[in-house]
């Protein structure tokens, strides 16, 4: 673009541009619109997976499996802290009237960041003890008919499944969390130059 709002400021320098605000406004609405998509379906898988593990736990424990019942409900807890995470921790921030889009961009980008690079212990963390809880429910179970050597055996393939799920979660927020990083020292080295 060469229309300069001031016609001094093109005069300065020969290759000197104008960023429209649009520009930056529309770079922000886009980011916070993807933000609040994955947190609408963040919200709704966690729904969906506290209404079937509540289903579960009823028929588990009117079965009278009451470990793998406490299971399920220490999963649907740590699910709900995870949502509650999901809110307080990597939720769009609050735009300012006193604060220019360029700058609400970026703080918003450093909030998403961090999110991302923390989910570990925020999101994965919830889930673990649920996790491991139904893995020694199972354990127990199986050994009941099979023997405790069946049982290990039978879990080992299983608990490696979920460790890698939970592995790849974390590995893909925090490569998510990298490609942040590298769009905010680009709008950085724009603003410096």
């Amino acid at each position: 673009m060469s229309d300069f709002p001031i016609a001094q400021w093109g005069a300065l320098e020969t290759n000197a541009t104008f960023t429209q605000p649009t520009e930056s406004t529309m770079r922000l609405t886009q980011f916070e619109r993807k933000i609040r998509r994955r947190n609408i379906i963040e919200y709704t898988a966690g729904l969906l997976v506290i209404a079937v593990f509540g289903w579960v736990a009823w028929l588990s424990a009117n079965a009278g499996e009451y470990l793998v019942t406490a299971s399920w409900l220490t999963l649907i807890a740590g699910n709900i802290v995870v949502m509650v995470n999901l809110r307080r921790l990597a939720s769009n921030l609050v735009r300012s009237p006193e604060t220019d889009c360029h700058s609400h961009l970026r703080a918003q980008m450093v909030h998403q960041r961090e999110a991302l690079q923390s989910v570990a212990k925020w999101y994965v963390g919830p889930l673990v003890p649920g996790l491991l809880l139904a893995i020694v429910a199972m354990a127990i179970m199986t050994a009941e008919t099979a023997g405790w050597l069946a049982a290990m055996v039978g879990l080992f393939i299983p608990a490696l499944f979920v460790g890698a799920i939970l592995a790849g979660v974390i590995w893909l927020n925090r490569r998510a969390a990298r490609t942040l990083s590298d769009k905010i020292a680009e709008m950085d080295r724009l603003v410096s130059a």
